[in-house]
C-alpha cells in the first residue's frame, strides 16, 4: 500500500469529528478546468449535490458534499480492485470515477445502460455501496479511475490538492 501526500486526510476527519464536507466551488473550478485541459480531457463540469456523468451534454457533475464514511468504503472497494495509492479525498475519487464514465460509456449499448439502470434502482442502502459499484457502467468508470490514478500519481496528486483548496469542514 503507497500513501499519497494527502494520506492523513481520513485520520484528520476523524479526529475533528467531521462526517460531512463541503466544496467551495469559486475556489476550484478554473483549475479544475486547467487540470482537465492539461491532462487531455475535453469534457465540461457543473457542481450540483451529487457526482454524475451527463452523456447528452458530455459533463461531469461534482457533488458538493459527501460524508466521509461512503469516502472510506470507496476507497476500500478501489483498493480491492487493484488502487495502489490510499488517501485521497473523495472528491478526487468520485471526480475520476465520473470521468471514468466519460471514457467508458461508449463501450455499452442502449441495451446495457438501459439494464445498469433497472440494477441501480434495486440497491437502495450505503450497506448496497459495494453491489453498486459493481454494476457494469460502475465497474468499468471505477476500473478506468483505477488506471488512471496507478498511471498517473503525479497528475491525481495535483488534481487532490485543487479539491482540497475548496473544502470546508462541516459547510461552507
Amino acid at each position: 500500500m503507497k500513501f499519497v501526500t494527502v494520506s492523513l486526510l481520513s485520520l484528520r476527519e476523524k479526529e475533528r469529528g467531521i462526517k460531512m464536507r463541503e466544496l467551495n466551488i469559486i475556489k476550484i473550478e478554473g483549475a479544475l478546468h486547467k487540470w482537465l485541459c492539461d491532462n487531455g480531457i475535453n469534457c465540461d463540469i457543473d457542481f450540483d449535490d451529487d457526482f454524475c456523468y451527463d452523456s447528452a451534454a458530455n459533463k461531469v457533475t461534482i457533488g458538493k458534499k459527501y460524508n466521509s464514511d461512503v469516502r472510506v468504503l470507496f476507497e476500500q472497494f478501489l483498493y480491492e480492485y487493484g488502487m495502489e495509492y490510499v488517501g485521497f479525498d473523495f472528491y478526487t475519487l468520485g471526480f475520476l470515477h465520473e470521468i471514468g464514465h466519460f471514457f467508458t460509456y461508449s463501450n455499452f449499448s442502449f441495451t446495457e445502460l438501459f439494464n445498469c439502470s433497472i440494477d441501480k434502482l434495486f440497491i437502495i442502502s450505503s450497506d448496497d455501496a459495494f453491489d453498486y459499484w459493481e454494476i457494469d457502467d460502475e465497474f468499468a468508470a471505477n476500473v478506468w479511475a483505477i488506471n488512471f490514478i496507478n498511471e498517473h500519481i503525479e497528475a491525481v496528486e495535483k488534481l487532490t490538492n485543487i479539491f482540497l483548496k475548496g473544502v470546508c469542514d462541516n459547510g461552507c
